[in-house]
């Protein structure tokens, strides 16, 4: 009886032991990915619960799932940004015993989380508190290696944080200054000009300017500030901050090769970096064109910012490069003032209709034709058909509607008829008064 016990024993630790190491592998997995979200994202799949990374101050710095965890009162705190602390230092207070200034991961089932039982882990370095983890079990049942699958996530955190901890030098916060200054088309002549010398002297090469749009709440804001001090420390010949509900990113080192080619993810390792980085936080980017004058600076900040409100519209797509998405700012700020029929060629109207009659595909040919600036690789492989079956609607929607695609005339009016076409319809596009916004 008592050898059979013993075997039992040793077969479940064995079970423990094969989850732990489970765990361990996943988080591994992703430890070199950017941010602490992937490792917030794994712990939260692992354990099949919400999982929540805060600050000091319990702070939201990452939550998942990001959609909504269906705990309502959770839920609730993270719209807001924060979760109560002081009802978690009660929560601390109720489940801890001692005078040690710090405490070692613990599952709190009783008194306050008697309703919503949970796994506090805490992140510490330097002999101060740097953030919380809370995984948050519910009615999943605690087991006793829970707590060492926390402390494993508790010290990858740990580290992450610690090589990219939040907090600027001086030299750092005096750049931000001046890119702020740059920044705002009212400051003074007299005012700006130091501002350019300055970041002139320490930002080398042509330059780039990225702007990452967020939002005004608290969590965003408290994200923004935390990537920020990633981006600074990663990178050299950078200086970003965050600026009008939007971390700005200003670069350097940018060679001059054909127009704007360093600027794409697949020549410049920053510029990879930032997109994959945001990407994964379901944030939208948009890139200036390449510049050399830092003079010119604010009109290059307002084309990447223009091109993120143009990448905000296009289901599935996260950052886009302002040469890319040209005329697209240019006709948004039409539409501010003028409804798109008023410039949409009648054309497009008359090919819908007849698709609609005939279950044809032209209308959406033809669009990807012209947005594609007729290139027929591209609008082949956009559209999923071979590069014949494309050339054949082309040449049908000419017999049937007149359309002549070696006019360039012609063709230039269907691209900016097809371009505000979809600026028009897009379900998501913001609403009209868009250079309001600003």
């Amino acid at each position: 009886m008592l050898l059979e016990s013993v075997n039992v024993m040793n077969h479940q630790n064995q079970k423990n032991e094969a989850r732990i190491g489970e765990a361990s592998r996943r988080f591994l997995d992703v430890i070199d990915q950017p941010g602490v979200h992937p490792l917030i994202r794994v712990a939260s799949e692992f354990f099949g619960v919400p999982v929540l990374l805060t600050d000091e101050r319990f702070r939201i710095r990452s939550v998942w799932p990001r959609d909504g965890t269906g705990v309502e009162e959770l839920d609730d705190s993270i719209r807001g940004g924060s979760i109560k602390a002081e009802r978690e230092w009660e929560i601390l207070d109720e489940n801890l015993s001692g005078v040690n200034a710090f405490y070692e991961p613990f599952y709190a089932s009783t008194g306050i989380c008697a309703r919503l039982p949970r796994i506090y882990g805490e992140l510490v370095w330097e002999n101060e508190v740097r953030g919380h983890v809370i995984v948050y079990l519910g009615r999943r049942p605690f087991q006793q290696e829970d707590l060492d699958i926390v402390r494993k996530l508790v010290n990858l955190l740990s580290l992450k944080l610690r090589r990219h901890q939040v907090g600027m030098d001086r030299w750092t916060a005096t750049l931000q200054a001046k890119l702020e200054v740059l920044l705002d088309p009212s400051t003074p002549p007299q005012v700006r000009q130091p501002a350019v010398d300055l970041l002139r002297q320490e930002i080398k090469g042509e330059y780039g300017i990225m702007v990452t749009t967020i939002g005004a709440r608290a969590s965003q804001r408290a994200f923004a500030d935390y990537a920020v001090s990633q981006i600074q420390q990663r990178f050299r010949n950078v200086v970003v901050l965050v600026y009008d509900e939007a971390i700005v990113t200003l670069f350097g080192e940018v060679k001059r090769n054909a127009v704007d080619s360093q600027l794409r993810p697949e020549n410049n390792e920053l510029v990879k970096w930032l997109f994959r980085y945001f990407e994964q936080y379901d944030l939208v980017s948009g890139l200036s064109d390449q510049f050399a004058d830092l003079d010119s600076i604010y009109l290059r900040y307002r084309r990447a910012l223009l091109t993120a409100r143009m990448v905000e519209r296009v289901k599935g797509q996260h950052y886009g490069i302002f040469r890319d998405f040209m005329p697209m700012p240019m006709l948004a700020a039409v539409l501010a003032t003028e409804t798109a029929e008023t410039f949409i060629d009648p054309l497009l109207y008359e090919i819908k209709d007849y698709d609609e009659k005939n279950q044809t595909e032209y209308f959406q040919t033809l669009f990807r034709y012209a947005v594609e600036l007729y290139d027929k690789d591209a609008a082949a492989a956009a559209l999923s058909i071979h590069k014949n079956t494309l050339s054949y609607r082309l040449n049908r929607i000419a017999e049937l509607f007149h359309v002549d695609f070696s006019d360039r005339r012609a063709r230039l009016n269907l691209e900016l008829s097809c371009f505000l076409w979809f600026l028009n319809n897009n379900p998501d596009r913001p609403s009209a008064d868009y250079e309001k916004r600003d």
